[in-house]
């Protein structure tokens, strides 16, 4: 009998030890599934850790960029206004011109509007007599003065009125162009300035002497503004701002009814200054 509760009680050990041995590798084996679930949280929390920080790097990266590219434009637009404003403020002036032409020109010179060393004109001169009168005081024709070293910024060209009698245009036209084509030769960087003509009083219209009148003078205009294309420079409508609602020189702005008064040569040079 007590041999059988001997080896009950051994067996009743066995037991028990099996029982906690294979509880303690249960839970060691649990305890390693928690680690490593752990260690994967753990590695997976470094990785968004990464990954915040690579976003957030570049979120940096792209906020220094835009405001790089901010600053580059704010400097941009301040060149931009910079030189906008340097554009308004910079007036053109008539300091380097020259004028070459009829008697229109002498105005220029008598009133002071031009310096007269920039003034080349004769009374009485048209596109052929350029080539030979000389000014006052000289030996040379006209169209000769222009070629005296100087670098003018725009050469401006009067010619036409004493032109109106002639029978044929093209004469006229062609003889024109001769001058267009010296004043390229002498100063082939400047800006080259075909005037309009100007209108005349409405008294001297009607009087039509040598075919003064302000319908020839406007055809005229017409084909000085072709021939300005043509010979690719600039033509500079000035009658505009010369005549009345009826396109006749004002009353009272000449004494003549042909060449205007100081007043209206200011407006003229103000409109060739707004007009280059």
């Amino acid at each position: 009998m007590k041999l059988f509760y001997k080896r009950v009680l051994i067996l009743s050990s066995a037991i028990i030890f099996f029982l906690t041995v294979t509880g303690c590798e249960n839970n060691y084996k649990n305890n390693d599934k928690i680690s490593s679930s752990i260690d994967d949280n753990i590695s997976s929390v470094d990785d968004n850790t990464s990954s915040v920080d690579d976003n957030t790097s570049n979120a940096n990266d792209n906020i220094t960029g835009s405001s790089s590219e901010v600053d580059y434009k704010d400097d941009d637009v301040n060149v931009t206004l910079s030189s906008v404003g340097q554009i308004k403020d910079k007036k053109a002036d008539l300091s380097n011109c020259a004028m070459l032409g009829n008697s229109y020109v002498y105005g220029f010179d008598i009133y002071g509007i031009l310096p007269n060393k920039n003034c080349f004109y004769v009374v009485g001169l048209n596109v052929r007599t350029v080539f030979e009168k000389s000014m006052i005081n000289s030996d040379i024709p006209v169209i000769e003065e222009l070629n005296n070293g100087k670098e003018y910024d725009n050469i401006f060209l009067m010619f036409g009125e004493n032109e109106l009698g002639w029978p044929n245009e093209k004469a006229f036209l062609d003889g024109y162009k001769n001058v267009i084509d010296k004043v390229k030769e002498y100063h082939p960087e400047a800006d080259i300035y075909v005037q309009s003509m100007l209108p005349v009083s409405l008294e001297v219209s009607q009087k039509n002497k040598d075919g003064v009148n302000n319908e020839n003078i406007r055809e005229r205009n017409e084909n000085l503004k072709k021939l300005a294309q043509e010979e690719d420079v600039y033509y500079i409508d000035v009658a505009e701002i010369m005549q009345d609602e009826n396109g006749n020189l004002p009353d009272g702005v000449a004494t003549d009814g042909i060449h205007p008064n100081i007043d209206y040569y200011k407006k003229w040079a103000e409109y060739l200054i707004d007009n280059i």
